[in-house]
């Protein structure tokens, strides 16, 4: 396939060989993609359920040798790692091969292939998904939960929205595809069967789970076993934080409606993303009336409308809230009310904790700034957006630290002081201490070479950092993470001074 076709530059080929580079030069990559979505999940582990000591988890065994394949995970509680190794290659082009799952030194029986691995949020649980076959059939694919396997299922999706623990780690639901049916697998038990299965969703409080189910041509919300519906459509299916509301977008009649609680507010042409504000006292999504008509809808009060909303946000109080909006081809940051552009392109925004700040990223024709609070950094050639957040304010608000590409480089910009450069899209996890003391980061100086954790101005190296286990501990006394050193997987814990 050659990269200029019938006079026009094939960009689908130069694609395909970036995304092999990126793969091959650093397989973490994919990790931290599909396990951002579990960062967030992760509710706060007491100090008291956490291994506070540097600790040699596993020995990859010599045999194994360049055989581990992706994903590699860490423990959050830092007492558990697991991965997986190809033992045995395919006898003939397409023919079965042979994987284990390795948990700290101890090997799964053989499976033909592994899909996914998945810790609970407190660390104390696991489970992966692995099929079996022969040189002409499959038995089908397999949930192992706690050590416990079930099945044989038709297939079982890999994707992260496919698997899910309550925040207490104490439930534990999975959608699979059995006799061109779908189930739910909630705490062992099938749910179903269904001709499709959508979201799933526990509330922050681990007692209620909802999910997006079809029978029959009907979409239904299934919360708590009871259905509600039907409805020929529905989606964003939210919790407040103390979970004592719900709510989720539906469609019928060819017209959406938010339901909360139970009741209907709309019709709208389309709507979105149901959000409460953090103290739950305030309610806000977006609606569509006609194309390019987008409001947004904040307190049961119509805001717009506007050609294009990207996103909004209450802030920590819940006092304030902000968005971004195209208006005439232009965008704005509007805040409270009150405008701030015309820009050429604005997005990124966040609050401080104390919501007395902001910031968000804007760009003219050929530059990029960023607006902290007001001020105007820059210009840039290019603000990263890495996988955890590209701004980071810390616990106490008075400091910021967020990443930039400057000449082909990539820098952290921490309270106005440059640091780096590194190459690659190599800087992850911008964290302060809850403190705010201390601050530290994982990065790559040169792509194929060793990972850097820095801690303040101290600098490790190591084979490869594992996220999303890079956090301080809630006393701000130990940085904590998950590495690779030779044929080692550590749990390392640097002291903070």
């Amino acid at each position: 396939m050659p990269f200029i076709t019938q006079g026009k530059t094939n960009w689908k080929y130069i694609l395909i060989v970036v995304i092999l580079a990126v793969i091959i030069g650093c397989g973490i990559f994919w990790f931290v993609g599909w396990m951002t979505k579990e960062k967030a999940k992760i509710s706060e582990i007491e100090v008291s359920e956490i291994n506070l000591i540097t600790t040699k988890l596993a020995t990859i065994p010599k045999k194994y040798k360049d055989k581990i394949v992706y994903p590699i995970i860490f423990s959050s509680d830092g007492r558990r790692v697991a991965y997986v190794v190809l033992t045995k290659e395919p006898a003939i082009a397409g023919g079965p091969r042979e994987e284990v799952i390795v948990l700290n030194e101890k090997e799964s029986k053989p499976y033909n292939e592994v899909r996914a691995l998945f810790f609970s949020p407190n660390g104390r649980r696991f489970a992966y998904t692995a099929e079996k076959r022969g040189l002409l059939f499959t038995e089908g694919w397999f949930l192992n939960l706690d050590g416990k396997e079930m099945g044989p299922y038709d297939e079982i999706s890999y994707t992260s929205d496919n698997f899910t623990f309550s925040p207490d780690s104490n439930h534990f639901a999975c959608k699979v595809l059995k006799d061109r049916k779908y189930f739910i697998i909630l705490d062992e038990e099938e749910k179903g069967p269904y001709d499709y299965v959508g979201e799933l969703i526990f509330s922050p409080d681990s007692n209620h789970f909802a999910y997006e189910a079809e029978k029959e041509g009907k979409r239904f919300v299934i919360l708590n076993g009871k259905e509600i519906g039907p409805y020929s459509w529905v989606y964003d299916l939210t919790f407040n934080l103390d979970s004592k509301h719900f709510a989720y977008v539906a469609r019928k009649d060819e017209k959406d409606f938010v339901v909360l609680d139970g009741k209907e507010i709309g019709p709208y042409s389309k709507a979105w993303k149901p959000t409460f504000s953090p103290d739950s006292e305030r309610f806000a999504y977006e609606a569509q009336k006609e194309a390019k008509k987008n409001f947004i809808i904040l307190d049961g009060r119509e805001i717009g409308p506007y050609e294009s909303i990207n996103n909004f946000v209450f802030s920590p109080d819940s006092k304030s809230f902000m968005y971004i909006a195209e208006k005439e081809g232009k965008w704005f940051m509007v805040l409270d009310g009150k405008e701030k552009g015309p820009y050429i392109r604005a997005e990124f925004f966040t609050f401080s904790p104390d919501s007395k700040k902001f910031a968000y990223r804007w760009a003219n024709e050929k530059e990029y700034f960023i607006n902290i609070d007001g001020e105007e950094k820059g210009p840039y050639s290019y603000i990263l957006d890495p996988p955890v957040g590209n701004f980071v304010f810390s616990p106490d608000s008075n400091r910021f630290a967020y990443t930039l590409k400057k000449e082909g480089k990539y820098f952290i910009i921490l309270d106005g002081v440059e640091k780096g450069p590194y190459d690659y899209d190599g800087v992850l996890n911008l964290t302060f201490s809850p403190d705010s003391k201390h601050f530290a980061y994982a990065a790559m100086a040169k792509l194929g070479e060793k990972w850097l954790v820095v801690l303040d101005e101290e600098e490790k190296k190591y084979d490869m950092v594992y996220l999303p286990s890079f956090s301080f501990d809630s006393e701000s006394r130990y940085l904590y993470y998950g590495a690779k050193l030779g044929n080692e997987f550590w749990w390392m814990v640097e002291e903070v001074e």
